[in-house]
């Protein structure tokens, strides 16, 4: 029987439809790098299953004996060392858009905070003894729409489309830029707006970035796009933290005193 290591979990449904097929799952959670090292080095198991938790550098792959497949539940490979497990004739496969859904849902509920500010509106009904209805009236507090305002997506993959598509459903207009030419046609029949640079998205009220993370997309916003963000403006980014540098972000924030601006990670 084939057996698959389940290292960072795995919903029942999968577990039940891996049984169905004869392949036993063994899920052991939480393992350190050592720990992993010695479970495939083991010879045990044909097939590793991870999330983003287990992190699988070219010396664990070394000592896999047996193991024939990778399969990463989600679409990031860059916790894996592809390249040797190439090298060890280890296929790694990815489930590019099965988490599209959750990511758009995080993205819309950063944005509802942000336009709403509950966490404001809290501290003022507590601290004043005013009520929500008090507060407005005095102009004490005020919130946005998210109607009418102009979303920047970059990269139009699962996640883009959806993402899009939402924002098109709460009455925003939508500019997006990718490199593949597939994905531009589809954008473009599906009334967004395609931009030829990624500097051209960030004049807009809200930037969303949905690209993987790889060399090329390694710190992919530079400081001129971050100065080129209007006040008030939204960045997100729920992709991978190095397509941000973050510490470049802080610091152009603290240049931009009277011209804050919001960002928002996972």
């Amino acid at each position: 029987m084939i057996k698959v290591l389940v290292t960072d979990g795995m919903e029942a449904d999968g577990i039940r439809i891996l049984q169905e097929n004869e392949i036993e799952a063994i899920s052991k959670k939480g393992l350190t790098l050592e720990q992993v090292t010695e479970e495939l080095a083991s010879g045990e198991y044909h097939a590793l299953v991870v999330r983003g938790s287990t992190k699988l550098p070219a010396e664990v792959l070394a000592q896999a004996k047996n193991l024939e497949v990778i399969g990463r539940q989600g679409s990031g490979v860059d916790t894996i060392d592809v390249e040797a497990a190439s090298k060890y004739g280890i296929y790694v496969m990815n489930t590019p858009g099965s988490n599209r859904h959750g990511v758009k849902e995080m993205v819309f509920a950063a944005l509802y905070h942000v336009m709403n500010r509950p966490d404001q509106l809290h501290d003022l009904t507590v601290n004043s003894g005013k009520s929500i209805k008090e507060i407005k009236k005095g102009k004490m507090f005020s919130r946005q729409d998210l109607y009418g305002k102009e979303m920047g997506i970059i990269g139009l993959g699962y996640i883009g489309f959806v993402v899009a598509d939402l924002a098109q459903a709460h009455g925003m207009s939508i500019f997006g830029f990718d490199l593949s030419h597939e994905a531009k046609e589809k954008a473009k029949e599906e009334g967004i707006i395609v931009v030829e640079e990624i500097s051209d998205l960030f004049a807009h009220d809200i930037v969303s970035i949905h690209v993987p993370f790889n060399e090329k997309t390694r710190n992919l916003i530079q400081k001129q796009h971050l100065d080129s963000l209007k006040k008030g403006a939204i960045l997100i980014n729920d992709s991978r933290a190095g397509i941000v540098d973050e510490q470049l972000v802080y610091e152009t924030l603290l240049q931009r005193i009277d011209r804050p601006f919001y960002f928002v990670t996972d």
